[in-house]
């Protein structure tokens, strides 16, 4: 295959001039690029027609510069020359026979005279391309009566570049022989079209999102990139690295640690509070007094402090600050309380029962309200006088 391309090459920049020899420099410069292909990540394979052209291009301009070939006339000797190589390659040809012998010497003789008629223009590509179809080019050649024709085509395996007829050359086919089965992503031997885990992961092709990639099962977010690679799998914004539940997109925090996500929790902090009351509903109350529910604890130290919470100014809830409760850690409920002491106005006997004590004076206005006419108005504390006697004018 490389004697082909190398023949080949010295072809295509032969100008007929004895003077103008390249062959050492020809034979550098396909070395050279071989030696490239090889260690890619894709390796060489002299049996590609995009390989190939890609080579022929790069010899021709590092050896000949100044020459000029047609684009297609490239691209078509380089299609022949796969073809030929994958002819050469079919391991159904013996290369001790005398079939081989008589491939190779096709090629080396009426490949090249076509080569030399495309590149000089005296052909058309289309032509050229007729001729050197592996049908034409061989058609000479002699094969046993007997010979394998697996797609019975009339072309013997040995020299058919796609022996079964499924469409893809032998060359590229796992299953040369097998028009059911072109690939063999795991290499065990079955094909992937009757293999129910083609990369052999472990999980099953129906359930893998990656069936060709053993290195991939999951695309949480069907980006196309796999949950292993991807590092937002649930593409919520946040980086799986910090995401509580990196596959839940309704979901990234869970304070508490209990499983379930803030979003969902109706607690996140679990100090017994509920979120909708919690005045600090992301830090825990801990061991903090909380009177009234609200998330603010009684009394709130440094420490306390610098967990970012405060001390709660109303501690029983009963909207009288504490500083003018009477009694700041028992709520009023529903008792009144006129002058919003702390005091209810009245306090029956389950009122009693909280620790409460009625008012002496409802209106707070220093008045007791057994003295004050009008126990519930702050602003009076004695009845107006009646004039004993009326003058009359006359």
């Amino acid at each position: 295959q490389v004697g082909l391309l190398l023949q080949t090459a010295a072809t295509v920049v032969d100008d007929g001039n004895a003077d103008n020899d390249v062959s050492v420099q020809l034979a550098k410069a396909v070395a050279t690029q071989i030696s490239t292909a090889a260690v890619s990540d894709e390796g060489v394979d002299l049996a590609s027609s995009n390989t190939l052209q890609a080579v022929l291009v790069s010899v021709v301009a590092e050896a000949v510069p100044d020459a000029v070939i047609a684009v297609d006339a490239i691209a078509a000797i380089a299609a022949s020359v796969a073809a030929v190589n994958t002819v050469v390659s079919d391991p159904n040809l013996d290369p001790l026979s005398d079939v081989a012998l008589d491939v190779v010497q096709a090629a080396q003789e009426g490949l090249q005279a076509s080569v030399t008629d495309v590149v000089s223009g005296d052909v058309a590509v289309t032509d050229f391309e007729t001729a050197t179809d592996t049908t034409k080019l061989f058609e000479d050649i002699v094969v046993s009566v007997d010979a394998l024709d697996t797609d019975e085509d009339g072309v013997p395996d040995a020299l058919d570049t796609d022996d079964d007829a499924d469409g893809v050359l032998d060359a590229k086919d796992a299953f040369p022989l097998d028009k059911s089965e072109t690939l063999d992503t795991d290499a065990d031997g079955t094909g992937n079209n009757a293999d129910t885990d083609d990369d052999a992961d472990g999980v099953l092709d129906t359930a893998d999102a990656f069936p060709l990639n053993k290195n991939e099962t999951l695309d949480t977010d069907g980006d196309g990139i796999g949950n292993n690679t991807d590092t937002d799998d649930d593409a919520d914004g946040v980086a799986d690295a910090t995401d509580i539940f990196p596959l839940d997109k309704s979901e990234t925090i869970d304070t508490d640690a209990d499983g379930v996500g803030n979003n969902a929790d109706t607690d996140d902090d679990a100090d017994g509070v509920l979120d909708t009351a919690d005045a600090f509903s992301l830090i825990a109350l801990g061991k903090l007094t909380d009177t009234d529910g609200d998330g603010r604890p009684n009394d709130c130290d440094a420490v306390c402090i610098e967990t970012g919470m405060s001390a709660d100014t109303d501690d029983d809830g009963d909207m009288v600050p504490d500083t003018d409760d009477a009694y700041p850690l028992i709520s009023l409920g529903t008792n009144f309380d006129t002058d919003m002491d702390g005091r209810p106005d009245e306090c029956p006997t389950d009122c009693q029962s909280l620790g409460l004590a009625a008012d002496t004076d409802d209106d707070g206005d220093g008045a007791l309200d057994f003295q004050d006419p009008f126990p519930l108005d702050k602003d009076t504390k004695e009845a107006k006088s009646i004039p004993a006697s009326i003058g009359v004018i006359k």
